[in-house]
């Protein structure tokens, strides 16, 4: 019995692993950043938004990333090319805070890598086949 092609590659697989470990490190950096943070500022919307809302924006599209959705893919690629100005700061800002700046850098090889896989055979054609539906 020949299959559909609907199985997904285990580099799309692999990719959203590594997003959620680049996103949990993001969320650590940032957590450690407040609370080592010498403003005196009301963390709670900031908190809300890093807390639920990011959360929930970052499972949607690993889910239709999953799922095989193209605009998933694209719109992750976007957020990553946005994300870029923030590697330039952190190793302008490396001997200020070597932790933090280290988990960024780390962050951004692991961005690459994802995108490696989701826009590389044969990871991106789960995309183009439509993926699971």
């Amino acid at each position: 019995m020949e299959t559909t092609g609907k199985k997904r590659p285990a580099q799309v697989t692999t990719a959203v692993f590594l997003i959620v470990i680049g996103y949990l490190a993001g969320l650590s950096r940032s957590l450690y950043a407040m609370a080592t943070s010498k403003l005196q500022i009301d963390i709670t919307p900031l908190f809300i938004v890093l807390v639920i809302l990011l959360p929930a924006i970052m499972l949607l599209i690993l889910w239709k990333i999953l799922k095989g959705k193209n605009w998933a893919r694209i719109f992750l690629l976007v957020c990553i090319l946005l994300s870029l100005a923030g590697v330039f700061r952190a190793v302008g800002h490396f001997g200020a805070d070597p932790l933090a700046s280290s988990v960024r850098i780390g962050q951004t090889v692991l961005d690459f890598i994802v995108l490696y896989l989701l826009f590389t055979k044969p990871g991106s054609l789960w995309f183009k086949k439509g993926g699971e539906g």
